[in-house]
């Protein structure tokens, strides 16, 4: 319920457009505020509700490190399908941002961490 307050907040305190193409030119904007407020409730509010096509085409209006901060917050199976429909090149980014997320663990530091202390 708050993530609806939320958006009726944040909608009315702009001037988007109304009628059909509201819902496209809105939800760019829906979930870069959401996301700056690192409201997840929102932004998994958002998933649930559009279709995953609609997401990825709003996650293409946003910058690069903004998807893959927006994508990191949603649930697996949102982040999944929601990734699927991102174009290559958005995918190939994401790739790539999570290939880097994941620290390279050295095999002298595996082993470090694998001796027993007395």
């Amino acid at each position: 319920m708050q993530a609806l307050h939320f958006l009726n907040r944040h909608q009315h305190a702009t001037s988007a457009p109304t009628g059909y193409g509201a819902v496209h030119h809105n939800l760019p904007y829906a979930l870069s505020t959401a996301l700056a407020g690192r409201r997840t409730d929102v932004l998994r509010h958002l998933a649930q509700r559009h279709d995953s096509a609609l997401m990825a085409q709003a996650l293409t209006c946003l910058n690069s490190r903004q998807r893959a901060d927006l994508l990191s917050l949603l649930n697996p199976e949102q982040r999944r399908s929601i990734h699927a429909a991102l174009p290559r090149q958005a995918q190939k980014q994401w790739n790539l941002t999570q290939r880097h997320a994941r620290p390279a663990r050295r095999p002298l530091f595996q082993r470090f961490m694998t001796l027993k202390h007395p």
